[in-house]
């Protein structure tokens, strides 16, 4: 796991992305919120999470600082009917030995009840709980678009 972690901050210094956390076999790679103009009251977040235990791990929670949104959930994109339809999901499974992408378009994350605009270079700190209790504070960095 540590030589991931070094190979992953080696990789990000020379793609100009930054790895969050690691917590055991579990890392979120590349997290990032998309700036949102005055008056928005919801962002998208994206990030890719890898699992290189051996046992599927599930994110069953994901919460903010009540100093930034009201809430974040983990959301789903799909068309029915001619129409976008965006859902809230109830947790993000993460396959043994794989990983899931949350990015626009799909998956991703919603922070609902803006208090205050996201500027791009600004980070704020998303926290996960996975379904075994491990709790990983992740910080997004703020861009204007996909890195």
């Amino acid at each position: 796991m540590r030589t991931f972690i070094r190979f992953a901050a080696v990789l990000a210094a020379l793609c100009g992305s930054v790895p969050a956390l690691a917590a055991g076999p579990v890392s979120v790679i590349s997290p990032w919120l998309r700036a949102t103009p005055p008056g928005a009251s919801v962002a998208g977040g994206y990030a890719t999470f890898r699992n290189d235990g051996d046992v599927p791990r599930r994110v069953v929670s994901v919460s903010v600082e009540p100093a930034l949104a009201a809430s974040a959930a983990i959301h789903s994109m799909s068309h029915e009917g001619g129409m976008m339809r965006m859902r809230e999901v109830d947790g993000l499974d993460l396959p043994a030995h794989g990983s899931v992408s949350l990015a626009p378009g799909g998956l991703h994350l919603m922070l609902m009840g803006l208090k205050q605009p996201l500027a791009a270079g600004q980070s704020q700190r998303l926290q996960f709980v996975l379904d075994d209790g491990t709790r990983l504070s992740v910080d997004f960095p703020v861009r204007d678009s996909a890195p």
